[in-house]
């Protein structure tokens, strides 16, 4: 696949979704309203808040 985007409403929930990262120990970056992980093959997964 290599890389997939998934839009959540608003940056409250892109906070929640980096919140349950944390408390899994999963590593990844906030920049602006976007948050990046790599899933557990390798692919680039982007959250975003709000439309864009």
């Amino acid at each position: 696949m290599g890389s997939l985007t998934v839009q959540v409403g608003d940056a409250t929930e892109l906070a929640a979704v980096s919140e349950r990262l944390d408390a899994a120990g999963i590593e990844h970056a906030v920049t602006g309203e976007t948050l990046t992980v790599n899933d557990p093959w390798g692919n680039l997964v982007r959250v975003t808040a709000g439309a864009n």
